[in-house]
């Protein structure tokens, strides 16, 4: 390793989790696809990051589920393929695996989310799903960035999707939180598959 790589990743390592995501940053842009027929003359810029959306996704699948169960407990989310079925479904869209993963690691790389491999305590046999969820920094960025209101017209959207999804299934969620909020033995993680296999949008503890 050469004296400037090691200097550049001494620099790196030295930054918070939001100056080190701004540094892994590109140019590049997600353009929000909007329906066609919208005139809200108040939403925001039609080009958005994506890592931004992923953080106000994982927020408010967290505060609802939090709402709903009267918990302060931060529940995980299971899987990517969750938070593929949310931006799919609220954006009108196929999000690419590759373009979402992307986004994902640089998150996961600036630490501003927790995203690992599914707990062994929940038995589940592919070792390359994850477990995910927003974290302090995380939560930091979206109030000293203002992401919420930066990206409202997504934000409405999102929690009204995410919010009517729950209540459509909230019977499921009950029992599904209930488990996870409990002691996890083999019984527990079984009960815990079946109830995930019904959801689009999982959760884990």
């Amino acid at each position: 390793m050469s004296n400037e790589s090691l200097l550049q990743k001494k620099k790196f390592d030295k930054m918070n989790p939001i100056l080190r995501y701004e540094a892994l940053k590109t140019s590049e842009l997600f353009a929000c696809v909007y329906d066609k027929g919208n005139s809200d003359q108040n939403a925001p810029d039609r080009n958005a990051d994506l890592g931004e959306i992923i953080l106000i996704s994982l927020y408010i699948i967290d505060s609802v589920v939090r709402e709903q169960t009267n918990s302060t407990y931060f529940f995980y989310i299971n899987n990517d393929v969750s938070i593929k079925h949310l931006l799919d479904a609220v954006l009108d869209l196929d999000l690419g695996e590759d373009l979402l993963l992307k986004h994902l690691l640089e998150l996961d790389v600036a630490k501003l989310i927790y995203r690992f491999t599914c707990a062994k305590k929940f038995q589940i046999g592919d070792d390359s799903i994850k477990q995910l969820r927003l974290n302090s920094w995380g939560r930091e960025h979206l109030s000293e960035g203002g992401l919420l209101k930066k990206h409202s017209f997504i934000t409405e959207k999102i929690d009204s999707y995410f919010r009517e999804y729950y209540l459509n299934n909230k019977l499921v969620y009950q029992k599904l939180t209930g488990y996870l909020l409990g002691g996890i033995d083999s019984y527990t993680s079984q009960k815990i598959s079946k109830l995930n296999d019904a959801l689009k949008i999982k959760l884990l503890s």
